[in-house]
């Protein structure tokens, strides 16, 4: 096992886990928060990505009645996120800095041109044109897991590239097989997005709203890093427990303020909005 995995999994996790205390702490925080808030909790999360997403009932998938704060495709691209994200983690692979091989990048890229199309096919219909086929939420899931797993390894090759002073000259994701194991991890996600138990609707809520917390810190992270010039100045974990505390903060503070941004013009247009 090399130096920069056992820094995830080898014998020294408990003292690692133990100095980045406040995280556990901040997250727990908030999840108490959420839950604790007057109004269903549905009500309160989809307020709160209301700035992310469309959210249109007709595109989401619902829970014994309540739907989900992110409508289908989004609700997948973000869960491919978070478990693409898991994957690399569990692997090592979060300093790996070397671009993907040839067909990794076109199965990548393949992935975000069926959102794409799927997007653009489901669009021709809300208009009222010509299109290919019928759209479904099942179709906007499975294209949108795709794009969240072709996200969430660019954002993984953008943060080592950006923080790290030293990485691992390799991929984080090698080949097509390795691929097929992320589709492989993120199949029982989709598979209870479509049987849909009631139960799970609080535990989908906040992996929802978790997933996109974390996506937004770390494009804020590197987006501070980049612009204070210090790129490529991070070496150890430890360190990044004070900025990344900052850059949860500004992403938490992001994603609010879009909601409330678009609140706001609902209100100053006359729209009424679907939470």
């Amino acid at each position: 096992m090399d130096a920069q995995r056992a820094l995830f999994m080898g014998q020294h996790w408990p003292r690692q886990v133990l100095s980045f205390w406040t995280w556990p702490l901040i997250v727990s925080t908030a999840v108490v928060t959420l839950v604790a808030m007057p109004g269903p909790i549905g009500g309160t999360a989809r307020g709160a990505l209301h700035g992310l997403c469309a959210q249109q009932p007709t595109h989401s998938f619902s829970f014994g009645g309540q739907f989900l704060p992110f409508d289908a495709r989004m609700t997948g691209i973000y869960g491919g996120v978070l478990l693409t994200l898991a994957w690399l983690s569990a692997h090592g692979r979060l300093r790996c800095w070397s671009t993907p091989p040839g067909a990794v990048t076109a199965l990548l890229v393949g992935f975000v041109g069926a959102m794409g199309m799927d997007g653009t096919n489901s669009l021709l219909v809300d208009l009222r044109l010509w299109h290919l086929y019928e759209p479904t939420n099942v179709g906007r899931l499975l294209t949108g897991l795709g794009a969240g797993i072709a996200m969430a390894t660019l954002l993984s090759w953008l943060f080592a590239t950006s923080v790290w002073t030293s990485g691992r000259p390799k991929p984080a994701v090698r080949s097509p097989r390795e691929v097929a194991e992320i589709v492989l991890l993120c199949s029982p996600y989709a598979t209870l997005m479509l049987l849909r138990p009631e139960w799970l609707f609080l535990p989908i809520t906040l992996l929802l709203l978790g997933s996109a917390w974390l996506t937004l810190t770390m494009l804020m992270f590197v987006m501070g890093v980049l612009a204070t010039g210090q790129d490529g100045t991070y070496s150890t974990l430890r360190q990044l427990h004070v900025p990344v505390l900052g850059a949860s903060t500004m992403a938490l503070a992001v994603m609010l303020g879009l909601a409330g941004g678009r609140f706001w013009l609902e209100r100053t247009l006359g729209i009424i909005a679907t939470v």
